[in-house]
């Protein structure tokens, strides 16, 4: 039995995120790709972090890159 994290790896722009903070200041409106990725479509590329599947999103890299700094990562 695995117990860990339910929910799946969710990346914005390449970067996979470490919480869901960041997601609160993205506009969907800006956002022009959302894909998911199964278990084995994403394991390959992201290993056991996506033991629950990967979502993928594209956004206005502006915004994302002022997110991003502003929360650290």
């Amino acid at each position: 039995i695995l117990i860990g994290n339910p929910e799946p790896l969710i990346v914005v722009n390449g970067r996979p995120l470490q919480n869901k903070e960041p997601l609160k200041e993205l506009l969907l409106v800006e956002t022009y790709g959302i894909t998911y990725l199964t278990t084995e479509q994403s394991a390959s590329i992201y290993g056991s972090r996506a033991i629950n599947g990967v979502i993928i999103l594209q956004t206005s890299e502006k915004r994302f890159k002022k997110i991003w700094k502003k929360y650290g990562r």
